[in-house]
């Protein structure tokens, strides 16, 4: 087949792919069978390896929300409030439902990444870079828990309202300062 861009010749070729994501930044999507010119280095994906990339970066935007610590987390009521609107309208919001703001689920209840909330609240659009990096700082601190971590400590047959978490966070940081 000949390449579009330079006519040279193209090849199918299977190996590693880099994607520019707007919440991830580069990602690195590993064995994706494309056609490579031999030329201009132009690269054609078929349409079944490009959901595979999609589900890839899907995967890696979650676990990146997850290494987001806990006490950056709102509730949906307070989600609400900030963004001045009814839970109802929340709940209803189509750019909300289609991920325009972060979040994450514990136990039977979501969980909204505040920083994401605000710049949804300024721009209608809360995404922004995530980080993936947790520092070595971070994790000698135990005040630092990850979205994950402290799903896992606590059962969800124990989970209350926000504010038992908030409080548990309050006394473990005045514990340790």
């Amino acid at each position: 087949m000949k390449c579009a861009m330079c006519s040279g010749e193209t090849f199918l070729t299977t190996g590693t792919i880099e994607f520019d994501s707007k919440t991830l930044g580069m990602v690195c999507v590993p064995d994706i069978t494309h056609k490579k010119c031999n030329i201009c280095g132009d690269i054609l994906i078929p349409s079944s390896e490009s959901n595979k990339i999609i589900d890839f970066v899907r995967k890696k935007e979650k676990q990146a929300i997850g290494l987001i610590p806990f006490c950056n987390f709102v509730s949906l009521n307070e989600a609400a409030n900030i963004l001045g609107i009814s839970k109802q309208a929340f709940s209803k919001n189509p750019k909300i439902n289609n991920g325009l703001i972060y979040s994450a689920i514990l136990g039977k209840r979501r969980y909204y990444v505040r920083k994401s909330v605000e710049l949804f609240k300024e721009n209608g659009n809360g995404k922004y870079l995530l980080s993936r990096v947790k520092t070595f700082d971070d994790l000698k601190n135990p005040f630092f828990k990850t979205f994950f971590e402290q799903w896992v400590e606590i059962p969800s047959s124990k989970i209350k309202p926000s504010r038992q978490i908030l409080k548990r966070y309050t006394s473990t940081k005045e514990r340790y300062s």
